[in-house]
């Protein structure tokens, strides 16, 4: 399921000219992704106000957790692959 939410928003942020390589990028992308309370509808517009906003912070601390490695991890697959 994650990586079903995260090829859609790399499309998202494909389309929206973000460069995916981008750190940030990807660190708004897994938390997005990460985020199961968005549907499909809203995953897009929480991907731009996380792009917007970058609070240092909280990517810092969402850094630490496994669950954020594992998902760059399958980002970091899908976008070798495409």
């Amino acid at each position: 399921m994650i990586q079903n939410r995260i090829r859609s928003l790399i499309q998202l942020c494909r389309v929206v000219e973000l460069n995916v390589n981008d750190e940030k990028v990807q660190a708004c992308i897994a938390a997005v992704a990460m985020d199961v309370s968005l549907d499909v509808n809203t995953q897009g517009e929480a991907l731009m106000n996380a792009f917007r906003s970058q609070t240092l912070p909280f990517i810092n601390a969402l850094k630490r957790t496994e669950e954020f490695r594992e998902t760059i991890a399958v980002l970091s697959g899908e976008l070798s692959v495409n």
